[in-house]
């Protein structure tokens, strides 16, 4: 990959924000304007595989986005939880995570993502933190029912490299493009796969 300096450079601070602050993410996501298909996604597992040997498999797992909650992400983890939840459209409080994604603020100005439109992949850099046994928490649970919801039905594999600096995730995706009122409404268990590859720095 050559980029020109002014590139480098910018792609530099993300990464020097990022080491001071153990909250901020900095991932790079590949093909963001053409979409992966099937092969290509195959070709790519089969590559890391060889680079860096076996993957981490994760259970599968449920993203939950409400409406007014745009940048509280839920997560329900499991088939056995995702498919009560699909049959009963109930949540227990135990069962879900939640973590705040947000822009990061430096002097005063959001940082704006990096776009490499030559090798078709974006740089972004938030700040993620885990909302657990609060007040937020609360309310959130209470508004699963009450707002509408947009459903990221999740298979992922993650690649580390030895220096586990960064990590590769290759995610199957399955997700409905306008909020609905229950995941069994949205029927995301019918809808096309997407599949995406993310390269993430987890040397912070």
């Amino acid at each position: 990959m050559n980029l020109n300096l002014d590139y480098k450079n910018n792609i530099s601070k993300l990464l020097e924000l990022s080491l001071n602050n153990e909250n901020y993410e900095l991932e790079v996501l590949f093909n963001s304007i053409k979409t992966i298909n099937i092969t290509q996604f195959n070709n790519i597992y089969n590559r890391l595989t060889k680079l860096y040997g076996n993957c981490d498999k994760y259970p599968k797992s449920l993203d939950i986005i409400l409406t007014d909650y745009k940048s509280n992400k839920i997560t329900v983890i499991g088939e056995e939880n995702i498919l009560n939840y699909y049959k009963t459209n109930k949540l227990s409080y135990e069962s879900i995570s939640i973590i705040e994604k947000k822009r990061v603020i430096n002097n005063k100005k959001y940082i704006d993502n990096i776009i490499l439109t030559d090798y078709d992949c974006k740089v972004k850099l938030r700040e993620e933190n885990i909302i657990d046994n609060s007040a937020k928490k609360v309310e959130l649970f209470k508004k699963i029912n009450e707002l509408g919801k947009l459903f990221r039905f999740k298979q992922r594999f993650s690649f580390f490299t030895p220096d586990k600096f960064f990590r590769f995730d290759l995610t199957i995706v399955k997700c409905n493009d306008k909020f609905s009122n229950s995941l069994k409404d949205a029927n995301i268990f019918k809808s096309k796969e997407v599949y995406e590859v993310e390269l993430e720095f987890i040397g912070n």
